[in-house]
């Protein structure tokens, strides 16, 4: 699988290869996957996520004020976690800090950015030439550490996934 960083500029797009199977593929153009996510559950839902050789599990908490737990899944439950909270669309980072997941005005294209605390770009991720998201995704590098960077871009392609039908 390739690293997100030799995803830099590259379309990409989800896709379910088969239809009655909640498996999803973040794929290249040419087709190879960069990712995987599997859902499961229709209560407590719990999906899992495969990229650049990282497993996680994404655990849907709570009904109004909902949130994604994240964490890496061969960890013990009580390992440190990240939670995405969608009301105020910020992830806790497990030392200390948060990413901010937000929407930007660029005219023809759907923009999406994680900032840190400082409001610096850790993450952008965009539509190619103003699509319907979920057709494509495209990825430009911030100031990310690697290992966050991998998590930013699994996660905001998974809500893009998960919401694209409402912003597009």
């Amino acid at each position: 699988m390739k690293t997100i960083a030799d995803l830099k500029g590259e379309d990409l797009r989800w896709v379910q290869p088969r239809l009655f199977r909640h498996t999803y593929e973040l794929r290249t153009m040419t087709g190879d996957v960069v990712a995987t996510i599997t859902r499961t559950g229709l209560f407590r839902e719990v999906d899992q996520a495969e990229a650049a050789g990282e497993r996680w599990t994404i655990t849907h908490v709570g009904g109004l004020s909902r949130r994604f737990e994240i964490r890496p899944a061969e960890s013990p439950d009580d390992a440190p976690r990240y939670v995405f909270h969608q009301q105020g669309c910020q992830l806790d980072l497990p030392g200390g800090g948060a990413a901010r997941w937000e929407k930007l005005n660029d005219q023809g294209d759907a923009v999406w950015q994680w900032t840190g605390d400082d409001g610096e770009c850790l993450l952008k991720l965009s539509s190619g030439d103003g699509e319907r998201i979920t057709s494509h995704i495209r990825l430009e590098l911030g100031a990310a550490d690697a290992g966050t960077r991998l998590l930013l871009a699994m996660l905001g392609s998974y809500m893009i996934l998960l919401y694209g039908d409402e912003v597009a």
